[in-house]
């Protein structure tokens, strides 16, 4: 029981990570799209440049515990053959594809739009702007699926769980 109990602790805290991790993946993309949209270029590029001034403090960390904390899960779901393996993996599949979009076109994008400042503003930020915010878009409906995964496999491991310790609890009575 006391390997549940640790296996079922890091699925709360991967769970907990996971979540703020996609709420602010979409908050990012809400306030620069809806909010921060049509603003002129100059302030957008400020704005967006801001970003780089927190995410190393707080997101970059959210994450790598995000992802650090689920592969440790997924190494007790081998051990204890937990019945939401399958929603686990498929939720370390989503964020697979967000590592790989984030380093393989997000961070480019970043730090193309991190030089406006310095190089200027060019004339088609309208369109980079708009690649980029279509792709913080594909992050966060990754990252929301990734956590739903995440959250159904934390239900059938627990449904599981409960009703083993139910079926436990019977047959001790019946011994008695």
């Amino acid at each position: 029981m006391k390997k549940n109990n640790l296996f079922f602790n890091f699925r709360i805290i991967n769970l907990l990570l996971v979540g703020i991790l996609a709420g602010a993946m979409f908050e990012e993309y809400f306030f620069l799209k809806v909010i921060m949209g049509e603003l002129p270029k100059e302030q957008w590029a400020s704005i967006h440049a801001g970003f780089g001034e927190f995410h190393p403090y707080t997101i970059i960390p959210i994450a790598a515990l995000s992802i650090l904390s689920l592969i440790f899960i997924l190494i007790l779901e081998k051990k204890i053959n937990s019945p939401g393996k399958q929603f686990t993996w498929w939720a370390s599949y989503f964020f697979l594809a967000i590592i790989l979009l984030t380093s393989i076109i997000m961070m480019p994008l970043n730090f193309t739009i991190a030089n406006w400042s310095s190089a200027g503003i060019p004339d088609n930020w309208t369109e980079v702007r708009e690649k980029w915010t279509m792709y913080q878009g594909i992050r966060a409906i990754l990252s929301i699926i990734g956590f739903l995964l995440l959250l159904i496999a934390l239900n059938k491991s627990t449904r599981i769980d409960n009703s083993l310790e139910v079926e436990n609890e019977t047959n001790l009575k019946a011994n008695l």
